[in-house]
């Protein structure tokens, strides 16, 4: 048992604490002299609204929109923002759980790349994902700046966009996740032949296991991933020009949804 407070490992039992809930046991650190219970490191300490954290996560993941389920569950809407936030953050540990574990190995992942916007189309925003073939499961999905392709944008403006958006970025990222869950022995990956993906691909695979093949013979399974996320992602719908306010909060939404898509909805 280690403080709260100050990471201190110096703890002593002090007591029982009396609560609606029952009795807990209480701790009293000899570093900084504070007392805690395991409650206070919790997640939900001291939250009332704790029994709607996995409602909210289901109806997000299930193509309501915050403000929608903040009307359906009769609670604010800073409320909901404030559990999504954590949800995510939650979500995204047990992404990074299951990889470190090997809990998603196999030895042949498929990329793409889905687009989307910043709110508009000024700001493009693409989306690297990497999937399980054999399952359907998203081993990785990292959202980030693309440069700008609309017409409609003037010279002056797309150059400035270019030079900040650095395309590779999040690339790398998820190709650096989709590694972790690869099989030692021997892996491929397919892509669609984009050249800067592939090239990408070969900097970072480089002296590695894994064969690249630049095809999507059997791009079924990743089409029907994508057209999942496209309905399940409020976000990224396209009935009408669905966008996103924030990307950090589209990266969220991703993370979020990647949990559930791996584990909850299996369950």
């Amino acid at each position: 048992m280690k403080c709260i407070y100050c990471n201190s490992e110096k703890v002593n039992k002090h007591g029982v604490l009396k609560t609606k809930r029952g009795k807990t046991l209480r701790y009293k650190c000899k570093g900084c002299n504070k007392t805690f219970t395991k409650r206070n490191s919790s997640i939900n300490y001291r939250h009332r609204k704790q029994h709607l954290r996995e409602a909210i996560t289901k109806m997000y993941c299930e193509r309501m929109s915050l403000r929608g389920i903040a009307r359906t569950l009769n609670v604010s809407y800073p409320t909901v923002v404030k559990y999504f936030r954590e949800n995510a953050e939650l979500a995204r540990k047990s992404n990074r759980k299951r990889l470190s574990e090997k809990g998603l190995v196999t030895s042949y992942v498929q990329f793409d790349q889905l687009e989307t916007y910043e709110h508009t189309k000024r700001k493009p925003v693409g989306i690297q994902l990497s999937i399980r073939h054999k399952t359907g499961e998203i081993i990785s999905a990292k959202a980030g700046y693309i440069p700008v392709r609309a017409l409609a944008v003037s010279k002056a403006y797309s150059t400035k966009w270019n030079k900040m958006a650095n395309q590779s970025n999040h690339t790398i990222k998820m190709i650096q996740e989709t590694k972790k869950a690869l099989n030692t022995k021997g892996s491929t990956i397919s892509c669609d032949g984009y050249r800067p993906q592939i090239k990408l691909l070969k900097n970072i695979c480089k002296q590695s296991f894994i064969t690249i093949q630049p095809s999507m013979k059997e791009h079924k399974k990743i089409d029907r991933v994508f057209r999942r996320i496209r309905q399940d992602v409020s976000r990224l719908g396209r009935k009408t020009l669905s966008t996103t306010k924030r990307l950090e909060q589209l990266q969220n939404h991703l993370d979020l949804y990647t949990d559930y898509h791996n584990v909850r909805r299996a369950a």
